[in-house]
């Protein structure tokens, strides 16, 4: 991690704001130091009166990477406000990018926005998820939030600050690399949907499907119903389709009657001599074979068609 903190201005070339840190400048802080050799950064309460027209000031200073002016309004087409990181990964987000010699640099922009700095603009502008729990849930903001000095601790802001720059490079790396590892499986996804022809899609290898199938304006894409692919418990897994990526609700579910049943129990239900198991929430079965898989999830579509469900 190349960030440096300084304690003169004339020292610096980034500024943001000091006191309590937040998830928004601390990732914030995080992806510019991704874009440049050396972040020389000062955190100051006050910027007024300062000279700072040479340096990148962000969550402070109401300029262009700051949304706390009162009339700010740039907001998504989806309703989420920008925050700073938000205004900085639209203005460099193609940039750094780039600079990894990825291709399609807007569809993982746009991805990495709605996946990833979307959730924490939101919870900085005060839009919060609409979830009821019977126990608090953490995210990432207050897992940021919880770096900074406690009450009874004294700690100095800046250092904790850095404490919290080291804990978020490592989620920003892996969500980075999260989101290109899921687009290129999204693409060999696509070219085995092209591939195969009915309702079963069968991958030699375990890849995050959802994206290629429920984002693929290929009309097989829609037909499919189960998808099989190697199981790192060995055997094979065969999994239900969701209706889309908003939803738990599958395109078709295994019979009821299997679930909850494993080995004997549900090769005597089924007739599939490899049978393993089937979950009792019917959106995954497993069997120790591939060609037992196939036959599992033929079973599951013809009951389906009896039932009307498909």
């Amino acid at each position: 991690m190349n960030i440096k903190l300084v304690k003169r201005l004339t020292k610096a070339d980034f500024v943001t704001h000091g006191g309590t840190f937040h998830a928004d400048d601390v990732f914030s802080t995080i992806f510019l130091s991704k874009l440049h050799n050396k972040l020389k950064l000062i955190r100051l309460i006050n910027v007024e009166n300062l000279d700072i027209s040479n340096k990148l000031v962000y969550d402070i200073g109401f300029g262009k990477f700051d949304h706390h002016q009162s009339n700010f309004d740039k907001k998504r087409k989806n309703g989420i406000k920008y925050a700073s990181f938000g205004l900085l990964w639209k203005e460099f987000g193609k940039e750094y990018l780039n600079s990894l010699n990825l291709t399609d640099i807007n569809y993982l922009s746009e991805y990495i926005d709605k996946e990833f700095v979307q959730q924490i603009d939101a919870i900085d502008n005060g839009q919060f998820p609409e979830v009821t729990s019977k126990y608090p849930l953490k995210n990432l903001d207050s897992l940021i939030a919880n770096f900074n000095p406690l009450w009874d601790e004294k700690k100095d802001y800046d250092s904790c600050f850095l404490k919290a720059c080291y804990f978020a490079d490592n989620i920003f790396e892996r969500e980075i690399k999260s989101a290109i590892s899921k687009y290129q499986a999204k693409l060999l996804v696509e070219k085995e949907v092209e591939k195969q022809n009915g309702p079963i899609l069968i991958l030699d290898n375990y890849l995050p499907y959802k994206e290629g199938i429920l984002n693929n304006d290929n009309p097989k894409a829609s037909k499919i119903k189960f998808v099989i692919t190697p199981s790192n418990r060995g055997g094979y897994g065969i999994h239900t389709i969701v209706k889309s990526l908003q939803t738990k609700e599958t395109r078709l579910d295994f019979p009821s009657s299997w679930g909850g049943l494993q080995n004997e129990a549900l090769q005597k239900e089924t007739g599939v001599k490899t049978a393993i198991f089937c979950h009792k929430n019917l959106f995954l079965a497993t069997t120790k074979t591939k060609e037992d898989a196939i036959l599992l999830a033929n079973l599951a579509i013809e009951r389906g068609k009896e039932e009307g469900l498909c």
